[in-house]
């Protein structure tokens, strides 16, 4: 209707490309959240053609002729748009807008963490990143690793996205904890890493099925040095009173001690241990936050953890 409507030329390409830009994104894979950003810009130009119209016909009687009518049934729908929108706004804040001046400052950042960590990549290296800042729907971290080693051969799996293979064939395994990313596969006397992806059912020390490619991580560092004894520290949220949260955690320490020493790691070479949510490495004040000190880290008793 408002095509049939239109008088202007913009206003008939607008709305064209408004209703016809979603069909690539509905049905044809891969449907990621970053494509949408071709719809978006269908709605910013049909606003701002709007907004043009809208000026041209603030002269009187300018409202009474067809083209008027359309440009009122167009900023009508843009004011609808704008109330569905802002309660979320309203409750999640402009944060939960993505942008590039958002998303760029945060891409550097992991780039230039990785490169510090692994100045050069060889060929076809596989490496694989127990937990990252980069959305589960998102493939911007494997762009950014091929682009800034300027290799196309390198292979980047993500336990967020299912690996491809056992997590023992990677070259590289990189953990992200305190934004800050830490190679795995070094855990020593100067490594420290917390497994976000160790994860149990709510308010329980039950291991869930999700977290056995990371424990089988660990499992293999352990097997490979047969003279590394860990610590296994388990940390909460601040939901809940402490007794509950040191309880909580000091028994999801004991879970994945017990689940390594099935495994055939030697009790004497692990430590449980709880700190409840006295160590929190994020803001307990929102979900993300909350999340983020809900973990458990694997360390060498040796290493004396700073800044927590």
């Amino acid at each position: 209707m408002l095509f049939r409507s239109a008088k202007s030329r913009g206003l008939r390409f607008a709305v064209l490309f408004l209703f016809l830009s979603p069909i690539p994104v509905a049905f044809i894979a891969p449907r990621e959240a970053a494509q949408y950003y071709v719809c978006w810009f269908g709605w910013s130009l049909y606003g701002a053609i709007v907004c043009a119209s809208v000026a041209r016909h603030l002269t009187p009687g300018a409202w009474r002729d067809h083209h008027g009518i359309t440009t009122i049934r167009g900023a009508a729908l843009l004011a609808t748009l704008v109330f569905v929108c802002y309660p979320r706004y309203k409750r999640e804040g402009w944060d939960s807008v993505l942008g590039v001046s958002l998303l760029g400052p945060e891409n550097r950042d992991c780039v230039e963490q990785i490169h510090r960590l692994v100045p050069h990549l060889a060929s076809n290296t596989r490496i694989l990143f127990l937990n990252d800042p980069v959305r589960a729907d998102w493939y911007n971290l494997l762009f950014m690793v091929r682009l800034s080693y300027r290799d196309r051969s390198l292979e980047v799996d993500r336990i967020k996205q299912p690996p491809t293979a056992p997590e023992n064939t990677y070259d590289y395994v990189f953990d992200y904890r305190e934004r800050r990313f830490l190679d795995v596969k070094r855990l020593s006397a100067e490594c420290h890493a917390a497994t976000y992806s160790i994860t149990f059912d709510l308010n329980k020390a039950t291991l869930q099925v999700a977290a056995d490619p990371v424990l089988h991580q660990v499992l293999a560092l352990l097997k490979k040095d047969t003279s590394l004894k860990v610590e296994v520290l388990g940390h909460t949220d601040n939901l809940g009173t402490d007794d509950y949260n040191q309880t909580l955690s000091e028994s999801r320490a004991s879970a994945v001690v017990a689940w390594l020493t099935q495994h055939g790691i030697a009790a004497d070479r692990l430590t449980a241990k709880g700190d409840g949510k006295t160590r929190p490495v994020a803001d307990n004040a929102n979900v993300v936050g909350r999340a983020k000190n809900r973990r458990v880290e694997i360390a060498n008793p040796r290493y004396e953890l700073k800044g927590n």
